[in-house]
């Protein structure tokens, strides 16, 4: 949390920038950029999570460098069922952090910016280690989707990182072949994918609503189907069924999936507003 709020401002509640002191520093070590880049590009595709020591890169990329060395660290134990080691409060505050830190260097305004060093601007642009990034923190997210269903801040934390993904066509775009988050559709889709928030079921269907609106026109209408239609369908069914709807009141399991259709599609509901409003 204290990196999270160190590297990143929020002037505003939607607003995240980078802290006039942190670019004044990167801007002193303009001469070093190139190899702090490539440094940097070498150890997250090679060492990130086997604790090693830390390459010699300036402070601000070592920082990031920690926060992804702790988040791989986590997703490492509980992939070997150390879940009951973690508390989801901790997986919380590191996907809270990863939040920011990803909408002001990944996805920055450089517009907003008097002065942006060339290192963030290879972070935020078409680089291996751009790429690298974003496949590790979708990573940890299906991760953190996974293992903590049933806890709703953990949950909600994870989904605001593919929310403001989501936002960011360039992102969004490689997002989509990200193999990774094709599992979590698959996962989705199929029902292996259980929220227990319906504040998480509305990010998830807004998220994945977004994302669909940066496709072409031709690809969208399928996506939608795909992704949707398993749910759209089964409501239907059920809501044409006389019987179904007379049982809805007193039957949780129908209650259930009722109250599910509805916050899947005020989520839907709200990634086109969304991307209308944008």
């Amino acid at each position: 949390m204290l990196l999270g709020y160190t590297l990143s401002d929020a002037p505003t509640d939607t607003d995240l920038t980078i802290p006039a002191p942190i670019l004044e520093y990167l801007a002193s070590c303009q001469e070093t950029s190139q190899s702090d880049m490539e440094a940097l590009s070498h150890y997250t595709q090679n060492s990130v999570g086997q604790c090693g020591e830390l390459p010699p890169v300036n402070d601000v990329l070592s920082a990031l460098l920690v926060l992804l060395e702790l988040s791989a660290v986590y997703q490492d134990m509980l992939s070997k069922g150390g879940r009951h080691f973690l508390s989801p409060q901790v997986y919380s505050s590191v996907m809270w952090s990863l939040t920011r830190i990803s909408a002001s260097y990944l996805m920055p305004n450089e517009q907003e910016y008097e002065y942006f060093p060339q290192t963030l601007h290879t972070l935020a642009e078409e680089s291996p280690v751009a790429r690298w990034l974003l496949a590790f923190l979708v990573e940890k997210v299906i991760s953190g989707l996974l293992f903590y269903a049933g806890e709703e801040s953990a949950i909600e934390d994870c989904l605001a990182l593919i929310q403001a993904f989501a936002k960011n066509p360039r992102i969004s775009t490689h997002m989509m072949r990200d193999p990774n988050f094709q599992k979590l559709i698959e996962r989705y889709t199929s029902g292996g994918l259980t929220l227990s928030s319906p504040k998480a079921n509305k990010m998830l269907a807004g998220s994945l609503t977004t994302v669909m609106s940066h496709l072409p026109v031709s690809e969208q209408g399928p996506f939608m189907d795909k992704v949707f239609g398993p749910i759209r369908d089964s409501t239907v069914q059920m809501l044409n069924s006389k019987a179904d709807v007379a049982r809805i009141p007193n039957c949780p399991l129908l209650t259930q999936q009722v109250l599910t259709a509805l916050d899947t599609f005020h989520g839907i509901a709200s990634g086109i507003i969304s991307k209308t409003v944008e």
